[in-house]
């Protein structure tokens, strides 16, 4: 309410002096074209937009028109009808992303820098941070690649996790001796009693000792340190923070003290030099991806104070000879061993009752349970539940023919996800569901015959199955999943029959052999015509099959094109929407790269994220006056465009959606001053033209 008041004070202003200090300008010849009030109050003096306060401060805000300027000055105060409004502060990500920005002076007046405030100001060589600072964001400065050093005043009481991460150059961090809360002993940044280290600066080299007065090692304390090669953590400490060392390539050997009890979420992530890791008894959690990518490591010794295998925790450690599972622990992560390609075998002790979604994805080994566990078992290194009702998981290295026993009902979430060299698996008839991802990517995959037992196909249940050339789908099965046949390319028709009753989106999409999808007439839910899917009245168009050509005219029933309905059509030169068309779902045409023409009738409201992402061969395309919303990328990549016009109805561009149009001008029609854009939406494209 007090926003709405001080936007309507300052449109009543006939006259609004504004002053603000550049490198190029200074305050007395402040040029009044260069000031402006967008709707929500907010105040532009070039360069910068600031968001102003009732309390007469001002915060520097973000805009992507940022995006190319080189030095800032940031004035201590502006001036708004003689008002003056002090800058106290910088906002969230206030300069992020600003690549082509080299300088910039922060005023004395300035208490607070946001979180990501200079993220990824990769070309920033220096910064002043001024001793009127109390507080230094998340990821202030993240990315900041030819930082070499930073000073920290006696006023800064707080400094957010990853302040300085990605700072490559960074050498040296110095605290003012008089600050109360932090200090540094050779560069390195520490709480000011040490007991914490902070951050090490990524610029650091050889080996590191920590002080022996340190208990715990901050969150992202050493993250990115690519040329530590080793340091010794004093018995002291009792915590591994999130992310302490993730991605310190260099980093080939570290002995965790038998102290430490926790080792934080991704403590180790990337570490691709380690080679061996002893995990201590005192050690009770591991959280989520703490070793994953450490793709080094051939050996690891987990002790058994260990209760709990988090999320991610050994993934992709391809290099993994041989892993001994405590029988201290009870439950193992999702993915906490996908992408373990060197283990051979893995044992299950009988104390694990619980093992997450995908585990075991693309891990080529066998899995063993011990016989005592209540929960598991396997047969012949092949995950199942307890009675062998449940078909868990096959390790993708199998390889051949596969038959599943009898006894399963139901073929779990991503079971035989990646076995590609399996070339024919049998279901038997007691099988009444096929899991989420089940048979994703078993591109050697020539024959599977669907039991007539099975109601539900899962979320893409065959998708990237490429060498399948046929199936047939029982009249038993009700409902398919979200993309189950997609990317099927040697697929070239399907029938649906008239059980199913439910048919997810993008089901069929990609599908670059299919020529038809024919629908019984007697389904009551589903229609086909020419071999193109349809709900039963016609007003939704589903799918048509990836490989039509030429031209297509949509049945002028149709309301609705449903989300990847025509997705990678390349072979369509032209498509027909007729007037009754309101909406164009997600990705309906992504991928139509052959389409050259097509009109959007009036009648279309809001165009789907992705909608025409790369069409590469549209060339011109106009938006009818009905639209309000553009989606996320929803012309990203269309190369061929050189030409568009908004219209003023259009109220919200979402991120991307231009992104990487090159040869595109665009002209937007804010006349009613009410458009809002997305991040980095005409990113790439050769103009864009506001129209008030």
């Amino acid at each position: 309410m007090l926003k709405k008041l001080l936007v309507s004070l300052l449109s009543a202003l006939l006259c609004i002096s504004v002053v603000a200090e550049t490198e190029s300008q200074s305050n007395e010849n402040q040029n009044e074209t260069d000031v402006k009030i967008d709707e929500k109050g907010d105040v532009f003096v070039s360069p910068l937009w600031y968001n102003i306060s009732f309390d007469s401060t001002a915060e520097v805000k973000s805009d992507d028109s940022y995006i190319e300027l080189k030095s800032v000055v940031i004035p201590s105060e502006i001036r708004v009808d003689g008002h003056v409004y002090s800058v106290t502060s910088i906002g969230d990500k206030a300069f992020d992303k600003c690549h082509s920005l080299t300088s910039i002076k922060i005023p004395s007046s300035v208490t607070s820098i946001g979180n990501g405030a200079f993220e990824d100001c990769d070309g920033l060589t220096s910064i002043y941070i001024p001793s009127s600072v109390t507080s230094i964001g998340d990821r202030a400065f993240d990315g900041c690649w030819v930082l070499r050093n930073i000073e920290i005043p006696s006023s800064v009481t707080s400094i957010g996790e990853r302040a300085f991460n990605g700072c490559i150059s960074l050498t040296n961090i110095n605290v003012a001796t008089d600050n109360s809360i932090y200090t540094s002993e050779n560069g390195v940044l520490y709480d000011k009693n040490k007991t914490k280290l902070i951050c090490v600066p990524r610029g650091k080299i050889a080996r590191l000792v920590v002080p022996t007065s340190v208990t715990s090692i901050g969150a992202y304390a050493f993250s990115g340190c690519s040329e530590l090669t080793g340091i010794e953590i004093p018995s002291g400490v009792t915590s591994i923070g999130e992310g302490a060392f993730s991605h310190c390539r260099g980093l080939t050997s570290i002995e965790i003290p038998s102290s430490v009890t926790s080792i934080g979420e991704g403590a180790f992530d990337g570490c691709s030099g380690l080679k061996s890791i002893e995990i201590p008894s005192s050690v009770t959690s591991i959280g989520n991806r703490a070793f994953d990518g450490c793709s080094g490591l051939t050996n690891i010794i987990i002790s058994s104070g260990l209760t709990s295998i988090g999320d991610w925790t050994f993934s992709v450690c391809s290099g993994l000879k041989s892993i001994e599972i405590p029988s201290s622990v009870t439950s193992i992560g999702a993915y906490a061993f996908s992408g373990c390609s060197g283990l051979k075998s893995i044992e299950i002790p009988s104390s694990v009752t619980n093992i997450g979604y995908k585990t075991f994805s693309n891990f080529k080994g066998l899995i063993n349970v011990a016989l005592e566990n209540p929960i598991y078992s396997s047969v012949d290194g092949i995950l199942y539940d307890k009675n062998k009702t449940e078909l868990i998981c096959v390790p993708s290295g199998k390889i051949g023919g596969f038959v599943v026993p009898s006894s399963v009902t139901s073929i779990g979430d991503s079971a035989f996800k990646d076995c590609s060299g399996l070339t024919s698996i049998k279901i038997p008839s007691s099988v009444t569901s096929i899991g989420d991802h089940a048979f994703e990517d078993c591109s050697g995959l020539t024959s599977i015959e669907i039991p007539s037992s099975v109601t539900s196909i899962g979320n893409k249940a065959f998708s990237e199955c490429s060498g399948l050339t046929s199936i047939e789908i029982p009249s038993s099965v009700t409902s398919i999943g979200n993309k189950a046949f997609s990317e099927c390319s040697g697929l070239t028709s399907i029938e649906i029959p008239s059980s199913v009753t439910s048919i997810g989106y993008g089901a069929f999409s990609e599908c670059s052999g299919l020529t038809s999808i024919n629908v019984t007439t007697d389904n009551a839910v589903y229609s086909s015509e020419n071999g193109v899917l349809y709900d039963k009245k016609k007003t939704k168009l589903i799918c048509v099959p990836g490989a039509k050509k030429g031209k297509f005219e949509i049945p002028s029933s149709v309301t609705s094109i449903e989300s990847w309905a025509f997705s990678e059509c390349s072979g369509l030169s032209r498509v027909k929407i007729p007037s009754n068309v309101t909406s164009i779902g997600v990705c309906a045409f992504t991928g139509c790269s052959g389409l050259t023409n097509i009109k959007i009738p009036s009648s279309v409201t809001s165009i789907g994220r992705g909608a025409f992402k790369g069409c590469s061969g549209l060339t011109s395309i106009k938006i009818p006056s009905s639209v309000t919303s553009i989606g996320y990328v929803a012309f990203g990549r269309c190369s061929g465009l050189t030409e568009i016009y908004i219209p003023s109805s259009v109220t919200h561009i979402e991120d991307w959606a231009f992104e990487d149009c090159k040869n595109l001008d665009v002209i937007i029609d804010n006349s009613e001053e009410n458009v809002t854009v997305g991040w980095s939406a005409f990113l790439g494209c050769k103009s864009v033209k506001y129209l008030k």
